[in-house]
């Protein structure tokens, strides 16, 4: 069995899927509202990217995002295993974000060659 905190490795690729799940997650959300509720399980399993680790993986990656906003408020002692951690994710949200830089007009993530702004359409020339 593996421990999700202290495999570095497993934790780039958990986080690297757990930021691509919440980047097709509002469109998954719009084609989900307009799908009959006895379609809508097999309609999320092909719109959301699949998981490739277990649970516990995304769980460590939700904790890490947790202490970080807690760490914006106020001072916490940190485990070493939790420092590596937020290391990761904030290297693996640097690659993210550089893949996908944020509309300037409404701040949405989009593809990194995208033309139009996948939420407010508005033209992202200079991207």
């Amino acid at each position: 069995m593996r421990d999700a905190a202290r495999d570095l490795q497993g934790l780039r690729t958990a986080a690297r899927e757990f930021f691509e799940e919440g980047y097709a997650y509002p469109e998954a959300n719009r084609v989900l509202a307009q799908t009959a509720p006895e379609h809508r399980s097999e309609a999320r399993k092909s719109l959301l990217p699949t998981r490739t680790l277990p649970d516990g993986y995304y769980t460590w990656i939700a904790h890490l995002i947790w202490l970080e906003h807690i760490l914006e408020i106020t001072h916490v002692p940190l485990a070493a295993v939790e420092v590596e951690g937020l290391v990761t994710l904030k290297r693996e949200r640097n690659v993210f974000q550089a893949n996908h830089p944020p509309c300037p007009h409404c701040g949405m993530p989009n593809e990194a060659h995208a033309l139009v702004c996948r939420e407010c359409a508005a033209v992202l020339s200079g991207q």
